[in-house]
C-alpha cells in the first residue's frame, strides 16, 4: 500500500473549516456591501448609544436617590485611592530622610558633645594652671619685694661700709699725720 491511501481526518477537518469560512466570508459581506444595511447599522448603533447614555444618566440618578455608587463613583474613589497610597509613599519615603537627617544630626551633636567635654576638661586644667601661675606670680611679687627690700638694704649697708671706710682711712691717715708729726719733733732733737 502507497503513502496516499492512508486516512487522515485532521486534514479533511481543515479543509472543511476553510470552505465553511469562506461561505461565510462571501454571504457577510454580500450582505453588509448593501447601502441600506449599513446605514441601518448606523442608525441602530446611534441609537444604541444614545440609549447607554439615558441608561447611564437614569443609574446614576437612581443611584444617588438610593445612595449606591455607580461604575463611574467607583472609578474616582479608585483614583483617590491610587493618589493617597502615593501621597503615603511620598510621606513614607520622606519620613525616612527625616529619620536619616535626624539620626546623622544626633551623631554630630554628639561628637560636638565630644568635643565640648574635651574643651571643658581643657578649660579646667587652664584654668587650674592660670591658678596656680596666678599663685606663682603672687610668690615672685613678694620675692621681688623682698630682693628690693634686701637691694635697699645692700644698698643702705655699702654706703655705711663705704662711709665706715672712708671714715676709718681718714682715721687712719689723720693718725698716720699725727704720729708722723710727733714722730717729726722727735727726729728733729735728735739731729740737734
Amino acid at each position: 500500500m502507497s503513502k496516499n491511501s492512508t486516512y487522515d481526518p485532521f486534514d479533511t477537518l481543515t479543509k472543511l473549516t476553510v470552505q465553511m469560512e469562506n461561505q461565510v466570508n462571501d454571504l457577510v459581506y454580500q450582505l453588509t456591501d448593501n447601502k441600506e444595511f449599513v446605514g441601518l447599522l448606523k442608525r441602530g448603533t446611534n441609537i444604541q448609544a444614545l440609549l447607554q447614555e439615558r441608561l447611564n444618566k437614569n443609574n446614576g440618578l437612581l443611584a444617588s436617590k438610593l445612595n449606591i455608587p455607580t461604575k463611574n463613583d467607583l472609578a474616582d474613589v479608585a483614583k483617590i485611592a491610587i493618589q493617597t497610597e502615593e501621597k503615603l509613599d511620598s510621606l513614607e519615603e520622606q519620613l525616612w530622610n527625616l529619620t536619616d537627617f535626624a539620626d546623622k544630626t544626633n551623631r554630630e551633636i554628639e561628637s560636638i558633645v565630644a568635643a565640648s567635654s574635651e574643651v571643658l576638661k581643657v578649660a579646667k586644667q587652664l584654668n587650674s594652671e592660670l591658678a596656680e601661675l596666678k599663685k606663682d606670680q603672687a610668690e615672685l611679687s613678694e620675692l621681688k619685694k623682698e630682693f628690693t627690700k634686701l637691694k635697699e638694704e645692700m644698698s643702705a649697708m655699702k654706703e655705711f661700709i663705704t662711709f665706715t671706710i672712708s671714715s676709718e682711712l681718714k682715721k687712719g691717715t689723720e693718725m698716720k699725720q699725727k704720729k708722723s708729726k710727733q714722730a717729726e719733733p722727735v727726729t728733729s732733737d735728735n739731729k740737734n
